[in-house]
């Protein structure tokens, strides 16, 4: 019962510091929840990493007391300021409530089989928990986690994930397996809670929380969501980067920029994936900024925030990467590579693979529904910042992870395609439905 209180500290402070740092701009208090929770667990799970560094070993008493000082540091710096520390309430909007109140079913259902599944899939077993219960457990010996005798379990991945369960069980004696359990399903909820409202919104649709829905009551996206993988981690921030992104340049909110800098930079260090995702998305927004035309007298600063936040959220993975991380040995550059060389063959198998998985019945339809909604707001597709964002990135993004299943011949290409593409598809399916019903809805605005 004390683990709840990780969860309420790291929210209560990320809570304060987003209304810090956007003070002069307008969100909706419910997606302001939904950020604050999420840029809280990053700010316990970076101080973690920072301990370790320094420190050479998690110390729960001292990082408890780091984050309380915190705590009341930003609630005195709260008082200086009149803007409320939350704006709450049941919302006057019967669509809204309407749409909210189904969550308590989405939320029933994800129970119901994380109960089933509480020790969650093989990764968390062999890489998420394992690491996590290095960090916790280890003293001074965490790093044994990074030995290359433990290959097997991804010795070279970062850890943000196990950082933020590694941080809940600080209040309690042992690791207990209900901490990844919860925080699995938290983000499981929070994810389409997101979704829908950041649909809601920006359209003000009264159809906006389909797409959410759709994917909630997924069977495939209920599993892997309560799997306590960290590829919900990539799906989660990777949809609060664009939505936050799409905020900040309908208000040219400096601010908001320097918020989607914060949560660009952390996703580097949740797994590999995430790594190429914040590489790729910082230049395509240092590059959106550049050439918005609506951007003028506050460019630079802009520029400077959105810099500054990703810079920031960056250190983490960048010390790791030069500093910490072992030799990935489960990479075989098959293009250099005499004894198992790469072929076209591989590269063929692999966008066959693409086409094969989109037609399982697992997804039960999601995307065609996606593919038909692409279609059909076609004209509409590329015309805000966010749409091009968004766009540009899956291509990008997809681009390089096929390239990756073409050179890395360490394992068959059955193995990686049977093993990870349902779940790299996945962590792209909630901005897909953000961008494609996004479309949708813009596009009927204009006919109407």
């Amino acid at each position: 019962m004390l683990y709840i209180f990780g969860y309420l500290l790291s929210f209560c402070n990320g809570l304060l510091i987003f209304n810090l740092i956007t003070t002069k701009t307008s969100i909706h208090p419910l997606l302001k929840f939904i950020f604050s929770f999420g840029l809280g667990m990053i700010i316990s799970a970076h101080i973690i990493f920072y301990t370790l560094v320094v420190f050479g070993q998690l110390i729960p008493f001292f990082l408890i007391l780091i984050n309380l000082s915190i705590l009341s540091y930003l609630l005195y710096q709260q008082k200086q300021t009149p803007k409320t520390l939350l704006a709450w309430g049941i919302p006057n909007d019967t669509i809204l409530n309407i749409n909210l109140s189904i969550f308590i079913l989405v939320l029933a259902t994800l129970l119901l089989k994380a109960s089933l599944f509480p020790y969650g899939g093989w990764d968390a077993w062999a890489i998420w928990n394992l690491k996590a219960r290095f960090i916790f457990l280890g003293a001074d010996q965490w790093k044994n986690m990074l030995d290359p005798v433990l290959m097997h379990t991804n010795n070279h991945y970062p850890f943000l994930l196990p950082l933020m369960n590694a941080w809940i069980w600080c209040f309690g004696n042992t690791a207990s397996h209900w901490v990844p359990l919860t925080t699995s399903v938290i983000f499981a909820l929070l994810l389409p809670m997101l979704l829908g409202l950041s649909l809601y919104i920006t359209t003000k649709h009264k159809f906006s929380f389909i797409p959410a829905f759709l994917m909630a009551f997924l069977p495939l996206y209920q599993l892997l969501s309560i799997s306590q993988y960290a590829d919900l981690l990539v799906a989660f921030y990777l949809l609060c980067i664009f939505t936050c992104f799409h905020m900040a340049n309908e208000q040219k909110s400096p601010s908001l920029f320097f918020l989607t800098g914060i949560f660009c930079g952390s996703i580097s260090f949740i797994k590999d994936e995430g790594l190429v995702s914040s590489i790729l998305i910082a230049v395509l927004i240092t590059f959106s900024i550049f050439t918005n035309k609506n951007i003028t007298n506050e460019k630079n600063k802009i520029l400077k925030n959105f810099i500054l936040g990703s810079g920031l959220a960056l250190i983490p993975a960048v010390f790791f990467n030069i500093f910490i991380r072992p030799e990935n040995l489960r990479f075989i550059n098959g293009l250099t590579s005499t004894s198992d060389p790469t072929s076209w063959q591989r590269l063929l198998f692999t966008i066959a693979a693409y086409f094969i998985e989109i037609l399982k019945l697992n997804w039960q339809g999601l995307w065609f529904i996606i593919l038909g909604g692409i279609l059909l707001s076609f004209k509409t597709l590329y015309k805000t910042n966010t749409q091009k964002l968004i766009i540009n990135f899956l291509i990008c993004y997809l681009t390089i992870i096929t390239i990756n299943y073409f050179i890395n011949t360490h394992y068959p290409i059955s193995f990686w395609i049977n093993t990870s593409l349902n779940r790299i598809l996945m962590t792209l399916v909630p901005t897909l439905l953000f961008m494609t019903f996004y479309s949708i809805f813009l596009s009927q605005n204009k006919k109407g």
